[in-house]
C-alpha cells in the first residue's frame, strides 16, 4: 500500500506535461480601431482611435508605436498616451501622435500597456506610412 502511495506521489509533478497551457483570460484588450500614418514638416505623425475590447476598465492606457524598417525591423519605438484617462468595455478613445521623422521607416506597429503592464493588442498592425 505505501508503495502505490509513494508511487503517486512521484507522478503527480509529471502528470501535466502532455496536456496543454491554458492562456489567461486577463479581460484586458485594446483594440485599434483605424490608424493612419504620414510625414509632414520634417515628423511623422499618427492619428487614430483605439477602442477597449476587453471586459475591465483600461486605466492609464499608454500605447507604444514601434517605427520598422522595410525588412519588418524596428527602428526606434516611442510611447504616448490616450485620449481618455479610463476606458470602459466598449469605449473608443482618440489618439494623436508626432515623433522625428526617420528615413527608414516605412511601417508602424502598436503595443500598449496599462499601468506598466503589458497589454494585448488587437489589429496591432504594422500599417504603412504613407
Amino acid at each position: 500500500m505505501k508503495r502505490r502511495w509513494l508511487l503517486g506521489l512521484l507522478s503527480a509533478p509529471f502528470s501535466s506535461l502532455g496536456q496543454p497551457k491554458r492562456k489567461k483570460q486577463s479581460g484586458l484588450l485594446a483594440e485599434v480601431r483605424e490608424l493612419k500614418a504620414g510625414r509632414a514638416g520634417g515628423r511623422i505623425t499618427i492619428d487614430g482611435v483605439v477602442r477597449n475590447a476587453g471586459t475591465r476598465p483600461l486605466a492609464k492606457l499608454v500605447l507604444f508605436f514601434e517605427l520598422l524598417d522595410a525588412d519588418r525591423k524596428m527602428i526606434s519605438r516611442r510611447r504616448g498616451g490616450v485620449d481618455e484617462a479610463v476606458l470602459e468595455p466598449g469605449d473608443e478613445s482618440a489618439f494623436h501622435f508626432y515623433l522625428a521623422d526617420q528615413a527608414r521607416a516605412v511601417e508602424v506597429a502598436v503595443a500598449a500597456e496599462q499601468r506598466g503592464m503589458e497589454t494585448e493588442v488587437a489589429k496591432p498592425g504594422p500599417y504603412p506610412i504613407e
